[in-house]
């Protein structure tokens, strides 16, 4: 049992570390492309919105 276990962190600690290796920007870029649109006028100003999209990225 212990060996399973130790073996399910050790992968669980691998998949975490391969993760971080490799960030996805995707999110980052939507919310910029959002806010920068709110902010030049081509979509109505939406403070709620505003402030999910940096915490969201």
């Amino acid at each position: 049992m212990k060996k399973i276990l130790l073996f399910l962190l050790f992968f669980l600690d691998r998949q975490e570390t391969t993760q971080a290796q490799s960030p996805d920007t995707s999110r980052f870029e939507t919310a910029f492309t959002e806010i920068a649109a709110m902010l030049d006028g081509k979509s109505s100003l939406n403070i709620k919105r505003a402030v999910f999209l940096p915490e969201w990225a």
